[in-house]
């Protein structure tokens, strides 16, 4: 009898401890989902996955060296690629320019589309302060200057401070990185793009 009690309390254990996050049968992170706002989407079957894409330099604001420019637009380059978004994605850091610029040199190029991808102000997490972090993308037809998709996400940096449970005590968890950040909202952006491209086929 006391056998059946013991197990039934260490039952009972197990299953509060996985429900306060304790024991926990994924990987933890402090990311959250991003938040994804789609301004413009094809109303018809478009594969970009057979096409070719020159990537702009993303958008910063001036106070942005050029370093992080380079930094993020291989970074959103890489992104691309990884999920098979398109065939090509040529990142082009050689100037900057206005966006129709771009597109007749992507159509100069013999690229099928221009990426234009802009960021608004980091805001880095410091101590229990959340950061913030967003992303602008638009995929512009390079023959017809025609935008194809248009796509803002954003997400919250934010940390887990320590809190005291029953049982235990979940430690202190530092919030993602603003880089972090940045690579979760290209990945959310590529793997929509890719389901509703799909979807539509």
């Amino acid at each position: 009898m006391h056998n059946y009690i013991k197990l039934f309390l260490l039952f009972f254990l197990i299953v509060f401890l996985t429900s306060c996050g304790a024991i926990s049968t994924k990987k933890e992170t402090t990311l959250q989902e991003p938040k994804l706002n789609v301004y413009i989407m094809p109303q018809q079957p478009t594969n970009l996955r057979d096409k070719k894409a020159l990537l702009a330099p993303i958008i910063f604001p001036k106070e942005y060296d050029n370093e992080s420019r380079k930094e993020y637009t291989l970074l959103l380059r890489d992104i691309l690629l990884q999920n098979r978004v398109f065939m090509v994605v040529e990142a082009y850091m050689e100037q900057t320019g206005s966006e129709e610029e771009f597109v007749g040199l992507a159509h100069k190029k013999g690229f099928d589309y221009i990426i234009i991808a802009k960021c608004p102000r980091f805001i880095a997490p410091v101590g229990l302060s959340r950061g913030w972090t967003a992303l602008d993308l638009s995929i512009i037809q390079a023959p017809t200057d025609i935008t194809l998709w248009h796509i803002y996400s954003e997400t919250d940096l934010t940390p887990k401070p320590e809190k005291d449970y029953i049982f235990f005590t979940r430690q202190y968890k530092n919030a993602p990185s603003v880089t972090q950040g940045f690579v979760s909202l290209a990945m959310e952006i590529a793997k929509f793009i890719n389901l509703k491209t799909m979807g539509l086929q």
